[in-house]
Parts: C-alpha cells; structure tokens; sequence
C-alpha cells in the first residue's frame, strides 16, 4: 500500500495533478481509513486484552492454586513432622510407649486433623491407611472419604511410609483429616452452578468435588498428559477446562467451567463495537478500491488507445513506420536465436500518383485503404504483422515464413489487389490498380542484420517496378 501511494504520488507528479487528481484523492481516502481503523483496533484490543488479563486473574484464583496449595503444605508439615517423630518412637519405644506417647502429645494435633496413627510393619494392623500408605511406596498417599460416627464427620486418612536413619522402611504414619475446611475452599470459589471442581490424588480417587460427578471420558483422555506440565487447558464441549497438578504433584486440582459464564465480555472481534465499524471500513475500501480500480483501467485504456493510435496509420489502420522500425530487430534477433527464416514483403502501388493527379487525393486514399485490406487477409499468424512504410509503399513482415511460401503470398497478394475493385465518387467504372512486390528472405546468421532484410527487399522491389510493374521479384 505504501509502496502504491507513493508511486502514485510520483505519477502526479509526473503527468500533471488534473489527470490524477481524483486518484491521489482516492488513496488519502484509503489509507485514512485504514489509519482511523487501525487506531480503533489498537485502542478497543487494548481493552480488550485488560478485560482478558482480569479474567486471568479471576481464572488464577478460580484453579485455587494458592489457597489449596498453602492448606495442604500446612497439613503436609504436619504429617512430614510427625514422621521425623514417629521414626526414633517405632525403633525406641514398645506398642504400649508408643501409644503413651502418643496419648502425652509428643506428636501435636493440627486443628484440622482428628487424629494420628503410627504402626510398625511388625504390627498387626493393617488398615486401609496402612496398606494405601504401602502401596504408594514412599509418596504421600490419601484414603476415600469416610464417615466416623465418633466426630460425625467426614473424614480422610492422610498417609506415608516412616523410613530409620539407615533409610529402612519401618512403618506408617497417618493423619485423619476432616474434609470440612477443605470442602469450604472449593465451594467458595465456585463461580457458577455448572462450575465444577474436582480435587483427586495421584490414583484418581475422588478427594473432593463441587457435588458433580467426575467426567471419566475427560479423566482417560488427559490424565497421561497431566502430570507433565504445571497447567493443562483445553476446550471441550463447551467448557473451559484445567487440569493442575499440586502440591508435589500429588494431587490433581480439576476446574471445568462452561464457556459462557466465563468470560464477562463477549468475544472481540463478535461483538458489536467490532463488528460494525469493521463492515463500515471494509465496504469503504471496497467502494474506493473499486472506484480506483475503474478509474486506472479506463486511464489505462486510454493510455492504450493512445499508444496504438500513435503506432497505427490512421487512414489505412496498419502499422506505421515507427512501429516497423521499433519491432523489426526484435523480431530479426528472435529468429536469429531460434535459428527460423523471415520474410520481408515490401510491395508498392504502381502509377499512384497518376491516380491521385486523376481521381483526386480522395480517391487515392480509398486504393491505398482497400489495398490495405488486402495485405492483411495475408498477415494471418499472431507476429505477422502490415505497416505502412510511407506514400503507397507497404510492408509485410512474415515471421517463420521460408522463401517459397512467401513468394507463393506475394504472388497471391498481387492478383487479389488486381483484382479489387475501389468505387470512385462520380466515376462509373471502378478503377483497379496493381502492385509490384519485392520478396526477401532468409534464416539469420551471426553476420546478418534486419537492415540486410530490409536493403534486400528494397532492391527487388525497384527491379519489379524497372521490370514493368505489376509483378513479384525475389
């Protein structure tokens, strides 16, 4: 476009600004537009974008990274402590000491937690908690959720393995973990009835969730690829949806939010302030586009006509001798490369002048029109082409022609002017001319050159008009 502009810019300075005046203008027009345009995107995107970085906000505290992440760190210190503790108890201490200890508060309680369990692996309890602990194999591992009648609460076991100072496994340790506080985290940050959050452990057992029932479907296609990156999102069936690992990737926080209630702006670039000043602008650049577009190519017909007009004789409409002389070489260098024979006819109307001296300078201008038309029956391929050299004298230059054809061409271009009748005002018997042709041709070699094509021809023709006239010499 600017690239446009400024050649525009060149041609008005060039051709005179009345001539591209409504052009120039037309262009002012264009890129103002697409200035104004520009500035209305730069300035309502930027809005747009600080709606968005809100939004990301809200979705930042909507995953309750922050808030689960600090609550379970707190009851992982607690279970990480009681381990250090019940380590040096299990090799030290009796069934008996170790459940005094416990019982004297060696181990403290967390507000959150109910209880603790410690047990040896020579023990004979094997518990739910035991054995999950066991199974994780040194990570921290969480039971289902279950009621105690004791607390009438929900409860959860919260579990590792205990290892000694050697690295041994000796035996678990687990908290019971009321799921009351935890629950109040989620719920509060549900945004909408079809909002839905999901906290699960690292086996897929469901911790905690916003009351629906987890999406199975959603589980088996992105648990594989959850626990390699810190945050999963995607689009499905509506719903924007989070799969975040926490917590030393034990535990999988799930946020499933319909895209609807998302956002509270509409998309950008659907809604109305985008919309219709975008139609706006486009159909003014289509407008003006098409305006200028019909305004070059009528310039650029007229430029065409013009350039015709001034190749063209404008009484015979053939060629004139400027254009002979402009394409003449070209064409000779073209054969030259291609290694192709071409022709020259020159042919000229005998005793012209005595019919102009007759008949009058009208009646002249009529032959030379018919035998015009005659000589471009025979200019019949695309580079063939006739020209009027000067006066009464013609031209035909055939490309790709050899000699005999185009001997065969003069012959037959000679009996047809013959043969043409021209129609003079006030004279009852039409009146014929004839023609004398001279025919050059040849394939061009290094040495040769068009003005050797051009000589040659000359030649014969003045030997067939020495000769008597109305004949072909080659």
């Amino acid at each position: 476009m600017v690239y446009y502009f400024s050649s525009m810019i060149v041609e008005v300075k060039k051709r005179g600004i009345n001539k591209s005046l409504t052009v120039f203008l037309s262009m002012i027009v264009i890129l103002t537009c697409i200035i104004l345009f520009t500035g209305f995107l730069i300035l309502n995107f930027r809005t747009f974008l600080s709606e968005q970085t809100r939004e990301s906000v809200y979705l930042e505290k909507s995953t309750l990274l922050s808030e689960l992440s600090l609550y379970l760190k707190k009851i992982e210190y607690s279970l990480l402590e009681s381990k250090l503790v019940s380590s040096y108890l299990i090799e030290t201490s009796t069934p008996k000491e170790l459940s005094d200890s416990y019982m004297n508060s060696k181990i403290k309680l967390n507000s959150d937690i109910h209880k603790i369990h410690v047990s040896p692996n020579n023990d004979s309890i094997r518990s739910h908690w035991f054995l999950t602990a066991k199974k994780a194999n040194g990570r921290i591992a969480f039971t289902t959720p279950y009621y105690d009648s004791s607390s009438n609460k929900t409860l959860i076991d919260f579990s590792t393995n205990v290892y000694n100072n050697k690295g041994y496994d000796i035996g678990v340790v687990a908290h019971s973990l009321y799921l009351d506080r935890l629950a109040r985290e989620v719920q509060k940050h549900q945004k909408s009835p079809e909002h839905q959050i999901y906290l699960l452990d690292y086996s897929k057992n469901l911790i905690i969730s916003t009351g629906h029932k987890i999406d199975e479907a959603d589980l088996s296609k992105y648990w594989d690829k959850i626990f390699s990156y810190s945050i999963l999102f995607t689009i499905d069936n509506g719903f924007y949806i989070f799969f975040t690992p926490i917590f030393e990737k034990n535990f999988v926080l799930i946020s499933k939010m319909p895209i609807r209630s998302f956002y509270a702006t509409t998309n950008f670039f659907f809604n109305k302030s985008f919309i219709i000043p975008a139609a706006i602008f486009i159909a003014v650049i289509i407008l003006v586009s098409i305006f200028v577009i019909w305004l070059m190519g009528r310039e650029q017909r007229k430029k065409e006509r013009i350039e015709v007009e001034s190749l063209t004789d404008p009484l015979t409409k053939v060629f004139n001798r400027r254009y002979f002389d402009n394409i003449i070489e070209s064409k000779f260098i073209k054969m030259k490369a291609a290694q192709k024979p071409i022709s020259l006819l020159m042919a000229d109307i005998d005793l012209f002048k005595q019919c102009n001296d007759t008949y009058g300078h009208s009646a002249g201008d009529k032959v030379l029109s018919n035998v015009a038309n005659v000589l471009m029956k025979y200019a019949r391929r695309e580079d063939d082409f006739v020209t009027r050299l000067g006066g009464e004298e013609f031209g035909i230059l055939l490309i790709g022609t050899h000699k005999e054809d185009a001997i065969i061409i003069a012959e037959n271009i000679r009996k047809d002017v013959w043969k043409t009748e021209t129609q003079i005002d006030g004279i009852s018997t039409p009146l014929s001319v004839t023609v004398s042709i001279g025919v050059a041709s040849l394939i061009p070699q290094k040495e040769h050159s068009f003005h050797m094509l051009y000589e040659t021809a000359d030649k014969l023709l003045y030997k067939a008009k020495e000769s008597g006239r109305n004949q072909v010499c080659y």
